[in-house]
């Protein structure tokens, strides 16, 4: 009786032990966090992020490059990141983005995290901020959401505009599910769907302008082009920037409310 009762308590225990871990997890589960730091540095141009299963048992992310994988222990404010694998695509690096390899060695150097007001820090075993990150939900952060903005465009495929185009830009309304804006030339509006940070725009028509000066056609063509292939936003420092994967096609700067 005595050893049955023993049993008992030490299940007990177990059981009692597991739900503070997965509470404990809960603030990370089944969340995706953006990186916006690294060892210090602002990561300003970067798809570098994180996303943790509903258990916090495993997580899946973005190098900024590759995917990544693996799997995740979480024992109060303990945090420790096994297994880390990825894809092997070569990329180029951008001015604001993060090196993959630092990205995975401050990773693997994580061993505590702290979390408050949207923001997860991992710690090393000194206790350093190693990498920062921001929550997302519903395809906003801290940075904003779509409709906040009137959009500029700033930059095609993460080079600057052949030309100022002060009268290029984006709005979205999301009561109609809308985007319109200007190319510089021409006046335009679509459709657009907007889940987590995927998006969808589609169904873009323009005003007929022929647009030969200073080369405008070329950038309205890039410009729709852009918004077509678009399927992941993301919105940091004022800025909006639309992907096709990992590939930056057009680049934004927000301005007023």
């Amino acid at each position: 009786m005595r050893k049955a009762a023993t049993l008992f308590f030490t299940f007990a225990i177990i059981l009692v032990g597991s739900a503070i871990n997965f509470g404990q997890n809960k603030p990370l589960a089944n969340t995706e966090w953006k990186l916006i730091e690294a060892n210090g540095v602002a990561v300003t141009n970067s798809s570098a992020a994180i996303k943790i299963n509903e258990d916090g048992t495993k997580f899946t992310g973005s190098t900024g490059c590759n995917q990544m994988f693996g799997t995740l222990i979480v024992r109060g404010r303990n945090i420790d990141f096994q297994g880390i694998g990825s894809t092997k695509r070569m990329c180029k690096l951008m001015a604001g983005n993060i090196a993959e390899d630092v990205f995975l060695k401050a990773l693997e150097n994580a061993t505590h995290y702290s979390w408050a007001n949207s923001t997860l820090r991992l710690m090393d075993r000194r206790g350093r901020t190693v990498l920062r990150f921001t929550r997302v939900r519903d395809g906003r952060q801290s940075g904003g959401r779509l409709q906040d903005r009137k959009w500029v465009l700033e930059q095609i495929k993460g080079r600057q505009t052949y030309v100022p185009l002060p009268y290029a830009f984006l709005n979205f309304d999301a009561k109609k599910g809308s985007v319109g804006g200007n190319s510089s030339c021409n006046s335009f509006g679509g459709n657009y769907e907007a889940s987590g940070t995927s998006i969808t725009i589609s169904k873009v028509i323009s005003t007929m302008r022929a647009c030969i000066e200073d080369d405008k056609r070329s950038v309205q063509h890039e410009l729709f082009e852009g918004l077509r292939n678009a399927r992941r936003f993301d919105i940091r420092d004022d800025r909006l920037f639309l992907y096709r994967g990992n590939e930056i096609l057009l680049t934004f700067r927000g301005e007023g409310k």
